[in-house]
């Protein structure tokens, strides 16, 4: 008896792990975006390496040269790259600190690498093992031009690889069903390009990672098993 429970338990549980949570939740880096980083299932950063450890961005800020757009950077509480920043209006934004600047449209995330070849991030992590489905733009936003490369990684891993070269210049990213644990993380990437400088190198990132909701048909099998094990406790309890 001990072990007809015992499977009809992992056979429920496995069902449950493989085909994800009862209910679909999508997490989007700019609706999400947060004046609070380290804001779970959110991190800003940076990193020196691909795949490396994502150190996070300590300031937020606006000022006058940038505004109205809300800034996370790194190294001091002034304009300064690597950086990720957000369009909270509903209008682009042009900002010219420097001939040519950027425009950015309405609420829209971009990240900016660093001089030293720095990997600008946006980091999610799992809050619960499932499937789950990625999707990833990224746009060039610099008005001379973007040359960065991007990338998406699941726990440091690439799923995608890419080079964004050009204003405008967009390239995308869908990946099928992943399993993914809780605490792994997926980071969306981007580095300076093969130009090997960091000038110029605004790439817009339109990101979503989506649990993927439990199909019926798997609900009705683990209330088929639940119902067996029901029958079988019954019928015992008749003998």
């Amino acid at each position: 008896m001990k072990k007809f429970w015992l499977v009809i338990a992992v056979l429920s549980g496995l069902i449950i792990c493989l085909v994800g949570p009862a209910a679909a939740t999508t997490w989007d880096v700019a609706q999400d975006f947060s004046t609070y980083n380290q804001t779970p299932p959110w991190e800003y950063g940076y990193s020196a390496t691909l795949g490396g450890t994502v150190t996070a961005y300590q300031y937020y800020y606006t000022n006058s040269s940038l505004a109205p757009l809300e800034v996370w950077t790194g190294g001091t509480p002034t304009w300064s790259n690597p950086s990720l920043f957000y369009n909270p209006t509903g209008s682009s934004v042009s900002i010219t600190p420097s001939n040519p600047g950027l425009t950015l449209p309405t609420h829209q995330v971009a990240v900016h690498p660093g001089q030293n070849g720095q990997y600008s991030i946006a980091e999610w992590t799992a809050p619960a093992t499932a499937q789950y489905l990625i999707n990833a733009t990224f746009t060039g936003y610099a008005n001379a031009g973007t040359t960065t490369d991007v990338h998406v990684l699941l726990n440091g891993g690439s799923l995608y690889s890419n080079n964004v070269n050009g204003y405008l210049n967009q390239v995308s990213y869908s990946s099928g069903l992943l399993t993914i644990a809780a605490g792994n993380t997926v980071d969306f990437a981007v580095g300076y390009g093969s130009n090997g400088t960091y000038f110029s190198d605004t790439t817009g990132l339109a990101a979503t990672i989506s649990s993927v909701p439990l199909p019926p048909t798997a609900l009705l099998l683990g209330s088929g098993l639940l119902g067996l094990g029901l029958l079988r406790r019954k019928w015992s309890l008749k003998k």
